[in-house]
Parts: structure tokens; C-alpha cells; sequence
């Protein structure tokens, strides 16, 4: 008997019969668990640890909402959640940034001994608090463009963590509309780890495109 296919990420399952389910099942079980790996994060926990165990926390969620019911923000996170931790420091990329309401959601990012904030914000450059440890970049890009990516890779002795926003660094985005995160944490490599990876290649080839 076939089984339907599965698929999560880059693993694939298809023609499972039913004798080897179980057995298959264990080896999502086990990769799932891998590609959750986290890095040196407060108490080993990952962005916004909770009280179940690292497996058990989703790497897509729904960021924070004011003004609705707790029941509702259930398994969601905020800026604090994902910032967390001993960082070394960060790389912060999105369009558009309120640095004001930033040092009151996440202070956090204001005590990272460097960020480097990449933006398309063209008034940002004119910000009077900009703390030392920040550096600002202004991509140049085409006519009618601009810098849409929304991402921070936060980078800790243990390794690195990424997390991909829909959001911009504003109130409104990340308060009061529907927005969403996706995280994980990446160990650092070792002797045994592959050169590389698809993802990895995308993220650096995109890096060297922001000329930063």
C-alpha cells in the first residue's frame, strides 16, 4: 500500500508503505528536531521560549496584536521574543524604520554592541538619537525601487539566528495589522557540517547585492 507523499522543508517522503510509516515518521521526527537546533540563546531556549520544548515551537508565527484577547495572541510573538539573548551583533534589514518606538518595544537592539541597520527609509539618515553602535545603509537602487526586505540575523558565539518579518520596524505593523515571523537558529559549523546550502548561498548572494 502506498502512503500519500509528505513533505516538510527539504525532506521528501513518497511510496511509504505501511510496515515502514512508523519507522519513517521517526526520521521526520528526528529532522524536525535538528532543523530546530537553537543557538546560545537565554537558558537554551529559542526565540520566544515557552514552556513547551524547542521541538514543540513553531519556526512560523504570528506576531503580537494589541487591542484582541489574550486567548487570541495565543503561540504569538513579538520584537522581545525574538531578540533575546547574548548578541554579539546584528544585521537589521527592512524599508521602513521608527527608531523611537523601537527603543521602547525592543531595547534590546540598543544594547548589541553593533547593528548595522540596512534601510530604504530616505529620512532615517536625519535620526539626531542614533545610538554609536548603529550604522545606517541606504542601498542604491533603480529608479522606482526601493528596499522591501524585512529580516534581522542576529549573530551569538553559538551561532546565528535569522527570522524573516512581514513587518515593517513601526508600531502599526507590528501592533495593530495581521504580520508574521518566521525564525530559526543556525549552529555554528563544524568540522562535519556541509560548505553549504541553498539558503545559505540565496542569503549571501542577496548580502553582496545590498553592496553593504
Amino acid at each position: 500500500n502506498m502512503a500519500a507523499a509528505e513533505s516538510d522543508d527539504d525532506v521528501v517522503i513518497v511510496g511509504v508503505t505501511s510496515h515502514t510509516a512508523a519507522a519513517m515518521d521517526s526520521a521526520c521526527d528526528a529532522e524536525r528536531a535538528r532543523k530546530r537546533a537553537r543557538v546560545d540563546g537565554p537558558g537554551g531556549h529559542g526565540a520566544g521560549a515557552t514552556t513547551k520544548s524547542d521541538d514543540d515551537i513553531p519556526l512560523f508565527r504570528l506576531l503580537h496584536t494589541e487591542g484582541i484577547l489574550d486567548a487570541d495572541n495565543q503561540g504569538c510573538v513579538s520584537l522581545r521574543d525574538i531578540v533575546q539573548g547574548p548578541v554579539r551583533w546584528a544585521i537589521l534589514m527592512n524599508y521602513m524604520y521608527d527608531p523611537y518606538w523601537l527603543m521602547d518595544a525592543c531595547p534590546q537592539l540598543f544594547n548589541i554592541p553593533k547593528v548595522f541597520a540596512i534601510h530604504g527609509q530616505d529620512d532615517l539618515t536625519q535620526w539626531p538619537a542614533k545610538p554609536a553602535n548603529w550604522q545606517l545603509y541606504k542601498p542604491s537602487v533603480p529608479p522606482y525601487g526601493t528596499v522591501h526586505s524585512k529580516a534581522m540575523l542576529l549573530v551569538y558565539d553559538g551561532g546565528i539566528r535569522v527570522a524573516i518579518f512581514t513587518a515593517n520596524f513601526v508600531e502599526t505593523d507590528n501592533c495593530y495589522l495581521s504580520n508574521a515571523v518566521w525564525a530559526q537558529d543556525f549552529p555554528r559549523k563544524t568540522i562535519d557540517s556541509p560548505t553549504t546550502s541553498e539558503f545559505e548561498d540565496d542569503l549571501v548572494r542577496y548580502m553582496f547585492a545590498t553592496g553593504w
